[in-house]
């Protein structure tokens, strides 16, 4: 609809007038003004102790290393619907022919310069080096690939499954009525979980039911202050502390799992030398998990354990894991062979019974008992 002259001249004046009263105003949006100096110091400084720029300088020095790292993933508890975030996930994906093979590291960041943090460390919370390769938090394949590779002697030299002669088991942070330490503790165990699942969606799954991707995790709480190691030294009747850059946990309090959680707690100076260890590692045993997980694949094909290599050693856990009982238990459901058609040979002296084969099983039984998920700590 046309506008009339009159409508048009309103208009015009109107304009007119606002632009008398306020002369800066144009037709086009003015910059925004620079925040005064005061505030943007406060703004930093509220960043600082919220560990922003922890989150940061740990994705800097892990993408460094070499792993492609992501910042505030959220990942979804498929059966509570609670959405949880995990501060950096360093991951290093290996080559393989059938699925994913890779080795994550989620982290949790905590500033804490003004409250030191402390771990209480003993011999009696060692475990044996089989049994944290065993125990180590992994999808239903990753699992079974390190139930087998639990005696090999290569992993077990790697600071990625090491067993310390006085490992943690607990912890606190330093002048705070609030438990921060557990509180970390558990959120990063319960998030680890919560992302590991994530990899055993129904499209994933193989006709045994669990996903055909390896997904092996190994937590980390990295720390922006001091990191001490609390212990009792032999012939004394006093706690001692002695600065760390870093400490291993060996840790029973998981809610979303039973038996032991490995977790590294790294102070935030050492995170790059971690880091690089790490990769270096990886990079190092990509081999021997290729191998294992090749192996259990062609057991899955076959339906049968008969040419599963695993490596003997006390493992802290009774029973097959998940997937490969499952395929033992398929392998005794299999129907009988169908009777010859032509006549049977005349029956011949009877022969010796075969002596047992341990060899191929390092001498472990493979009846196909049910797993049993509790743990030990050899």
């Amino acid at each position: 609809m046309r506008k009339s002259k009159f409508t048009a001249t309103l208009n015009s004046q109107h304009v007119k007038r606002v632009h008398r009263k306020n002369p800066k105003m144009t037709d086009t949006a003015s910059p925004p003004s620079k925040p005064t100096h005061g505030i943007k110091t406060k703004v930093l400084e509220w960043l600082n102790t919220e560990g922003y720029p922890l989150e940061f300088k740990t994705a800097r020095a892990f993408e460094g290393a070499g792993f492609h790292v992501r910042q505030g993933i959220h990942v979804r508890n498929e059966l509570t619907g609670v959405v949880r975030e995990i501060d950096v996930e360093a991951d290093i994906t290996l080559e393989t022919k059938t699925g994913l093979l890779r080795i994550i590291h989620p982290i949790e960041c905590k500033w804490s310069n003004d409250k030191p943090w402390v771990s209480f460390t003993s011999k009696s919370a060692r475990i044996g080096p089989g049994a944290c390769i065993n125990q180590t938090m992994a999808t239903p394949l990753g699992a079974a690939m390190l139930w087998c590779l639990a005696g090999n002697k290569t992993l077990q030299a790697t600071s990625l499954f090491e067993a310390p002669s006085r490992p943690g088991f607990s912890g606190k942070q330093c002048f705070s009525k609030n438990d921060l330490f557990y509180s970390a503790m558990q959120s990063i165990t319960t998030n680890t979980d919560t992302l590991l699942k994530s990899y055993d969606r129904p499209a994933h799954k193989n006709k045994y039911g669990f996903s055909d991707h390896v997904c092996i995790a190994f937590p980390c709480i990295v720390v922006e202050g001091e990191l001490f190691e609390v212990f009792h030294p032999k012939n004394s009747n006093d706690l001692d502390a002695e600065p760390v850059n870093h400490i291993r946990i060996h840790w029973r309090g998981a809610e979303a799992r039973r038996g032991f959680t490995h977790i590294d707690i790294i102070r935030a100076s050492y995170a790059s030398d971690f880091s690089k260890k790490r990769a270096k590692e990886i990079r190092e045993i990509a081999h021997i998990l290729h191998d294992s997980k090749l192996n259990i694949e062609q057991c899955q094909e076959a339906g049968s354990l008969n040419s599963l290599r695993v490596e003997n050693t006390a493992r802290g856990t009774i029973g097959l894991p998940p997937l490969l009982y499952a395929i033992k238990l398929a392998e005794q459901e299999q129907p009988p062979p169908l009777p010859p058609t032509s006549p049977l040979p005349p029956p011949s002296a009877p022969q010796p019974a075969p002596a047992k084969e341990e060899d191929s099983h390092g001498g472990l039984d493979l009846t196909g008992a049910p797993p049993d998920l509790s743990t030990r700590r050899s």
